[in-house]
């Protein structure tokens, strides 16, 4: 697998070599470059794969921001960008979010780069790639074991509230949601109705977790009709055969349905 990126930056020089050195320990080959058109010509053909550190400087770099949208799509490049929210605002104005490939908002989790890049390596070198999976829940030690216990096949976002979760799918695409449903402020259900309330995000399947196992929570998880639930008891094992035995049922119903339409 040939592990190379391009890595576009302008400053911030502890936290892009920080990124630079956790790539590098990953087994990739980073070539960094600033953003000027005539450096970054020179290492265009070098990988697919671009990394875009943004920084104040967005707001003078009218022209490369053009030339680097035109070359992502002329070259069908990848682009990964990190930034602020401010910063992807100005970036908006030049190129769209149907350029960008993810969006990683600062502090940014090494680990989620990680994922998304190999993910992306994946997918070019056998058609397959990792399933998305963001979960949402108030607990961050959950959070921290479930994302521990689905890494190894899936990419795994936390979210420790319902707010995080809405800016987050307004930027990203997720195959499923796990979301607790007993969360302050808003929870479960108030996140739910919103996701199924737009036609962005009312499809995205929803798993519920909860803690309690009682015949009055269960009926009304289930009333919201979701695509199930999860005991938070369950072992690790169990909740991961759960994940995987429902992406299963998915490939099946897609395939099932293709195969009605080739018919037709």
């Amino acid at each position: 697998m040939d592990k190379k990126v391009i890595l576009i930056s302008y400053g911030s020089a502890f936290l892009v070599g920080a990124i630079r050195e956790n790539l590098t320990k990953a087994g990739y080959d980073v070539f960094n470059t600033i953003p000027v058109m005539k450096d970054v010509e020179r290492v265009r053909n070098i990988s697919d794969i671009v990394i875009f550190y943004l920084g104040n400087y967005l707001e003078d770099s009218g022209d490369f921001l053009v030339y680097l949208r035109d070359f992502c799509i002329e070259d069908e490049k990848e682009l990964f960008v990190i930034g602020s929210f401010e910063e992807f605002e100005i970036l908006s104005k030049t190129i769209s979010d149907k350029v960008i490939s993810k969006k990683f908002e600062r502090p940014i989790n090494i680990k989620d780069l990680l994922f998304a890049l190999d993910d992306y390596l994946a997918e070019r070198e056998n058609g397959t790639r990792r399933k998305n999976i963001l979960v949402i829940d108030d607990d961050v030690m959950y959070l921290r074991s479930i994302h521990d216990w689905l890494s190894d096949r899936y990419s795994v976002t936390m979210m420790n509230s319902a707010a995080s979760g809405i800016t987050y799918l307004a930027k990203n695409k997720t195959d499923l949601i796990l979301l607790d449903y007993a969360m302050p402020i808003a929870d479960g259900s108030d996140f739910f109705s919103m996701i199924r309330s737009e036609p962005s995000t009312e499809k995205i399947p929803i798993i519920f977790l909860t803690g309690k196992n009682d015949k009055d929570t269960v009926s009304r998880i289930m009333s919201l009709k979701p695509n199930g639930y999860l005991l938070k008891s369950l072992s690790p094992d169990a909740i991961h055969d759960s994940v995987d035995q429902f992406f299963e049922k998915e490939r099946v119903r897609e395939s099932l349905y293709s195969s009605g339409r080739k018919k037709k």
